[in-house]
């Protein structure tokens, strides 16, 4: 059997999810099913990987690290 499309899921550094896929559409639908920062403490990045070696990826944080988060509400003195 040859493998030839990648999905990987990298949560906090660490690969949480790896798995390949003989079927373009397999393949998609395991990557669009991770659509959120799911149980990661900081971030997590979903990568596919297509035979011809072109890649596509997105990234989630947790919202504890939103800038508007880490900065709180900035009170201006009236």
């Amino acid at each position: 059997m040859k493998y030839e499309f990648l999905v990987q899921v990298t949560e906090d550094g660490s690969i949480s999810f790896s798995q390949r896929y003989t079927s373009a559409v397999e393949a998609v639908r395991a990557y669009d099913s991770f659509r959120d920062y799911g149980t990661c403490k900081y971030w997590r990045e979903i990568v596919l990987v297509e035979p011809n070696g072109k890649g596509h990826g997105k990234m989630f944080e947790a919202p504890e690290l939103r800038p508007s988060d880490r900065l709180g509400r900035v009170q201006i003195p009236t």
